[in-house]
C-alpha cells in the first residue's frame, strides 16, 4: 500500500521490539528513512539491522531512555542533524508494571500556556513537545490526554 511517506522522516520510539519495531518496518517499507530509540543498545542493534534489510530503508538506531532529556534531544537531534528534518514521531516507548487494572489510578498530563508539559508530566509528552517546538511545524504533536500507572 502506498501512503505517500516516501522520503519522509520519522522517529520512532520504543523500536527495538513489539510495535515499535513493527512501525519502523511498516514506515522503513513506504520509504521513510527511521530513526529508531530503545534503551538496550544490543537489542535496538540488531532489530534496526533487520529491518534495515527487510526493507531496504534507512534505520539509524540511537540507545536512549525517553525517561532522560538529555537522550530525547540527541534522538531528535540525531534526526535532524542526519535527514534535516522530522517528519513523523511515533511515541511508542513504554514501560510496564505487575497490577490489576482496576487498582490503576489515571494522572492527567497538563501542559502550561505555552504547550509546555508542567513538571511531572510523562517524558513522552516531552518527546513531542520537543520535536514540534524546536524542529518545526512538520513534526507530529501528539499531546496524550493522561497517564495510567499503578498505585
Amino acid at each position: 500500500m502506498d501512503l505517500g511517506l516516501s522520503g519522509k522522516v520519522a522517529v520512532v520510539t520504543g523500536g527495538s521490539e513489539g510495535i515499535g519495531r513493527g512501525a519502523a518496518q511498516s514506515l522503513g517499507r513506504e520509504g521513510v528513512s527511521v530513526v529508531v530509540c530503545a534503551r538496550r543498545e544490543d537489542v535496538l542493534q540488531q532489530a534496526a539491522a533487520e529491518v534495515a534489510e527487510a526493507t531496504g530503508a534507512q534505520i539509524v538506531p540511537v540507545a536512549a531512555d525517553v525517561m532522560r532529556v538529555g537522550d530525547v534531544e540527541r534522538v531528535i537531534q540525531t534526526a535532524v542533524d542526519r535527514f534535516g528534518r522530522l517528519d513523523i514521531l511515533v511515541n511508542n516507548a513504554g514501560t510496564s508494571a505487575a497490577g490489576a487494572f482496576e487498582h490503576a489510578r489515571i494522572y492527567p498530563v497538563q501542559f502550561t500556556a505555552q504547550g509546555q508539559p508542567v513538571p511531572g508530566g510523562s517524558a513522552i509528552s516531552f518527546v513531542s513537545q520537543l520535536s514540534a517546538q524546536d524542529f518545526g511545524a512538520s513534526a507530529a504533536r501528539i499531546l496524550p490526554s493522561g497517564v495510567i500507572t499503578p498505585p
